[in-house]
């Protein structure tokens, strides 16, 4: 395994692999508060005073912690433990769209390399990958897909990066500053 800095966002990135194990939401005009009220309430999300760089809350540090942001008008959940994000459609289901309602909203898993574009709560795109093979595929591509050179792997860590500043605006900063919330199995 390699480790390279990819040139057009400048982050860190193992490969032939996928080196991240997180998932994101990011929702378009909706407050940090609006997207954790959103989340399944079988847990409890506790605000700590604690913030962390970007490169922290993108990263691979699971332990019950989600880390928030918000950057140009969108904001941001990184949840490393892939809890939530990858279970976006099921929450929408059975709550419903709840604060993806009128607006956007766009669910990133790295693990898996897959991303869901929803528009006013309703799903237009979906694409997941293991290595080079698509394995899920719904709606019409982005065009964003259409100009993103692939390495010989597969889509990888800097596709998703091409899609979210694509859709977002937001630029991978490891600077930005993420509020921490602890989450707590349990408590009422």
């Amino acid at each position: 395994m390699t480790r390279s800095i990819d040139n057009n966002i400048g982050i860190t990135r193992s490969s032939p692999t996928m080196g991240w194990h997180t998932s994101a939401l990011f929702v378009r005009n909706r407050s940090i508060g609006d997207v954790v009220g959103f989340l399944p309430d079988v847990f409890t999300y506790e605000p700590t005073s604690e913030q962390v760089s970007g490169d922290w809350g993108w990263g691979c540090h699971s332990g019950d912690r989600l880390y928030l942001a918000e950057k140009g008008g969108w904001a941001q959940l990184w949840d490393p433990d892939c809890r939530f994000v990858p279970r976006l459609e099921s929450l929408i289901a059975t709550d419903g769209p709840g604060p993806l309602k009128e607006t956007q909203a766009l669910a990133v898993a790295f693990s898996d390399v897959a991303f869901s574009l929803y528009d006013d709560g309703e799903l237009i795109r979906h694409v997941a990958f293991s290595g080079r093979e698509t394995v899920a595929d719904h709606g019409a591509p982005l065009p964003v897909e259409g100009r993103i050179a692939l390495p010989s792997w597969g889509p990888d860590e800097s596709f998703l990066w091409s899609v979210i500043e694509d859709v977002t605006g937001v630029e991978g900063d490891f600077d930005q500053l993420f509020d921490v919330y602890d989450v707590v199995v349990g408590q009422e």
